[in-house]
């Protein structure tokens, strides 16, 4: 059997190619280096479940809801703040995995708590992510015209020299993709997951090619198997490349390292990029302070080191990078947005 490491280390870019296909596979654990197969989390709830099957587009996940999230981002503020506070409370009843998760995340971070006290955390969490939702398809409107503050300093670009913004499932992210962190010829390169539905997946990709707003390449996991070379050369050629690095997939090369004192498991595939076309990593989180108000902050720059120990130097960054995101859950718990079990141990 061949082994999933073998004795001569791939280079980086193989590396990141790797990390990008969701390929499954048992999970293998180097001595040297705390790297493996990220596993599908126990109560995760992607892929073929019964209640996907059960409710085909009416899911949560659904194109339906997509539409009625659209149809209220369209509307007026009076549409929003209604919509917002009915779904907030109707998910709240019938959610019931959701809310465990929320339980155990809030406590990692706030410390446990009373039955009362508990059931006002879940609703605040869903009541966030309900306005994130609605802003996050408002930046579509072509009126759409956010307030931002911006905080902390971001690297200047040398010549032909890019940088990587990393960022987590914190506050509202995708607005970060407005703000101006690129010049001239400089292009933007953002890299997200697919949507769980293949519906879901076209309609987002359709308002993502029309951004009334934004200039910028995306790229989607796994629609291109050489995405790692398409991100190096563009980092070389001085482009910026955005994604967010808390989220290791099923069968992605993976990163174990710490938040809140607890495993996790970051994505090997940022770190091994940066690493490689020897770059910056920019960590950049966008809270949301009000209606369509938000606080886009530039934590302090660094590189992966590159010495004769790769696996150490990559993970070295992502311990690093595990206190900037726990730096960012701390200032607003509320605004982490992760539905699915984030802790591994």
């Amino acid at each position: 059997m061949t082994s999933l490491y073998p004795r001569r280390q791939p280079d980086d870019q193989v590396l990141y190619a790797e990390a990008s296909r969701r390929q499954h596979a048992p999970v293998t654990t180097l001595e040297r280096c705390r790297i493996e197969r990220a596993a599908e989390p126990v109560g995760a709830a992607r892929g073929d479940t019964w209640s996907r099957r059960l409710l085909g587009r009416f899911h949560v996940t659904g194109v339906f809801w997509l539409r009625a999230i659209m149809w209220v981002a369209r509307g007026s503020n009076l549409r929003a703040y209604s919509m917002v506070w009915l779904w907030s409370a109707v998910f709240f009843c019938v959610l019931t995995r959701p809310r465990r998760l929320v339980t155990q995340h809030l406590a990692a971070v706030l410390g446990p708590c009373g039955f009362f006290r508990r059931q006002l955390r879940i609703f605040r969490a869903f009541k966030d992510h309900a306005w994130c939702l609605v802003e996050r398809f408002e930046q579509f409107r072509p009126d759409f015209k956010p307030r931002a503050e911006r905080l902390g300093t971001w690297p200047e670009l040398p010549p032909n020299k890019g940088f990587l913004v990393v960022t987590a499932h914190v506050g509202l992210w995708e607005i970060g993709q407005l703000m101006p962190v690129v010049n001239g010829n400089r292009k933007l390169h953002v890299v997200r997951e697919r949507e769980e539905h293949e519906a879901t997946q076209q309609v987002i990709g359709d308002l993502l090619q029309n951004h009334p707003h934004a200039n910028m390449v995306t790229h989607f996991l796994d629609d291109d198997q050489q995405l790692g070379a398409t991100l190096l050369g563009a980092l070389r050629r001085g482009d910026v490349v955005t994604l967010a690095g808390d989220r290791a997939r099923a069968g992605m090369m993976a990163l174990r390292t710490k938040m809140f004192d607890r495993a996790v498991q970051f994505p090997m595939g940022p770190l091994a990029l940066a690493r490689a076309a020897e770059v910056q990593l920019v960590p950049t989180f966008v809270f949301r302070v009000g209606r369509r108000h938000y606080r886009v902050v530039g934590r302090e720059a660094f590189y992966v080191a590159r010495t004769a120990d790769r696996n150490a130097d990559i993970q070295a960054a992502a311990d690093r990078l595990a206190q900037e995101f726990e730096w960012a859950v701390r200032q607003n718990p509320y605004q982490w947005k992760r539905w699915e079990p984030v802790f591994v141990d």
